[in-house]
């Protein structure tokens, strides 16, 4: 199945004319680092507009990660374990929560999650953390060998607050089984179309993922760019009928760097595998704080 899907997106690849965007990207270290993660030599995401985004897409929003003036931005979902729980509690990657200047996560004030981010004429409201949980084997190796572990990059942040702008939220779907599905993958890219967008809008980008317990990466056929990490992927089917089913979150691009290197790699963008030990720390944790 990896080796029919590496053959279709190869071909198409190479059948693509390369853009005078592009080429003028690849002079730049900072625009060819940030469209690593794009297969062709245009960008297929698209730009989520305000219907959609009320319609499906709600519970999305920017992560900003505050030191000082300086400041990194991400990706979150609001999502519950059980309907119940209240709307505070947001998922996202560990990476995008570590601080490198202190060599430890972040603390919690210094971090806010921002829903409506980018719609055109809606107003946003800034939340503040209260509290974060992730794995800490993720931290410890930071810490002493400066090497993430991708297996364990996820995160969840409470909310001081319950948000308000959303009445929809997103659940967590473990995967237990090898399989091949259709999936939607969301975040705010800082670079979009070889052009440097400021993570200012929320994309998306269609494809499939590889899933399988054992690996506990998926394998990502949709594009995706720094600034989507901690973007929700999300299973088409049950999209359709207006659920935010989440088996996954953007993690890694993928080291074909668009091309730009002109070294094959067949690795696909990876995600963080939502498995039965991810969802069971997670929701643990949750129905603790909720005591």
């Amino acid at each position: 199945m990896k080796i029919l899907l590496l053959f279709f997106v190869s071909s198409f690849l190479f059948s693509q004319p390369v853009s005078q965007t592009k080429i003028d990207c690849i002079k730049d270290d900072f625009c060819k680092h940030g469209m690593s993660g794009i297969y062709g030599n245009t960008d297929d995401r698209s730009l989520v507009k305000n219907a959609e985004y009320q319609k499906h897409f709600s519970p999305i929003g920017k992560i900003y990660r505050r030191n000082g003036n300086v400041h990194s931005s991400c990706t979150g979902t609001i999502f519950k374990i059980s309907p119940e729980h209240p709307s505070q509690y947001v998922i996202t990657a560990a990476h995008c929560l570590f601080d490198h200047g202190l060599n430890d996560m972040a603390e919690p004030h210094n971090i806010e999650f921002i829903p409506n981010f980018g719609m055109i004429g809606m107003s946003f409201h800034i939340y503040k953390a209260e509290k974060i949980f992730f794995d800490q084997d993720y931290l410890d190796s930071l810490q002493k060998h400066r090497r993430s572990i991708p297996t364990a990059d996820w995160a969840v942040i409470k909310l001081r607050s319950i948000v308000s702008e959303t009445k929809n939220y997103a659940t967590l779907k473990p995967v237990l089984s090898a399989s091949a599905n259709r999936i939607v993958s969301l975040g705010y890219p800082g670079y979009q179309n070889y052009r440097y967008v400021e993570a200012r809008r929320l994309y998306k980008s269609e494809g499939l993922a590889l899933c399988s317990p054992e690996v506990k990466l998926l394998k990502l056929s949709s594009e995706m760019t720094p600034g989507q990490s901690g973007g929700p992927v999300l299973l088409e089917s049950e999209l359709r009928r207006n659920k935010l089913t989440i088996i996954g979150l953007n993690s890694l691009t993928s080291k074909y760097e668009n091309l730009i290197t002109e070294i094959p790699d067949e690795d696909f963008n990876s995600a963080l595998t939502i498995s039965k030990k991810v969802f069971t720390n997670i929701s643990n944790w949750i129905k603790s704080e909720e005591i």
